[in-house]
């Protein structure tokens, strides 16, 4: 079992997290995952602290699974980097008091990074077209799907008249 402090992430040792029972809400989860996340909400106040407070992220329910690799899509302005940063305690003074954030502890404490915007001047600039089109087919396919990637990637050079030595060169 585990314990709810608001606004504070937990840290158990792997656990089931089994939400029904457990919290009232609609997501149900009965798989290990690494962090999970209730009625988060993050507002800020007015300019100049006045008048009302402005909502980025309302009441938003959700969880990763463990090994998974996970992205965030969305415009700008949309909330996407609010949200990593209380998902990763930088961002915890606007989130309001009933939000709630499980998070598993392993032998290391876990380390929760993103990657923030304009991707192609931080890493894509420092990739081989393979690695781009692995990370492409895994955010397109679940992972149950991975062991057709190196086949699919093979079609899509082939299909435009590519050599396979091209998945070596950087973008």
């Amino acid at each position: 079992m585990y314990n709810v402090l608001n606004r504070n992430v937990i840290q158990q040792p792997s656990f089931q997290l089994e939400l029904q029972e457990n919290v009232n809400t609609d997501i149900q989860l009965t798989q290990n995952i690494s962090i999970a996340w209730r009625n988060l909400s993050y507002e800020v106040n007015g300019p100049f602290g006045i008048g009302e407070r402005k909502i980025i992220l309302k009441r938003l329910n959700g969880h990763l699974n463990y090994h998974s690799l996970n992205a965030f899509l969305g415009p700008s302005g949309a909330g996407k980097t609010t949200m990593l940063s209380c998902l990763n305690g930088t961002n915890s003074n606007g989130m309001t008091i009933d939000s709630e954030i499980y998070l598993n502890e392993h032998s290391n404490a876990p380390k929760i990074r993103y990657v923030e915007q304009h991707i192609h001047e931080n890493i894509i600039a420092k990739m081989s077209v393979g690695n781009i089109l692995q990370y492409a087919f895994r955010f397109k396919n679940n992972s149950k799907h991975c062991n057709q990637m190196n086949q699919h990637i093979q079609s899509v050079l082939s299909e435009l008249l590519l050599d396979k030595t091209i998945l070596d060169n950087h973008f």
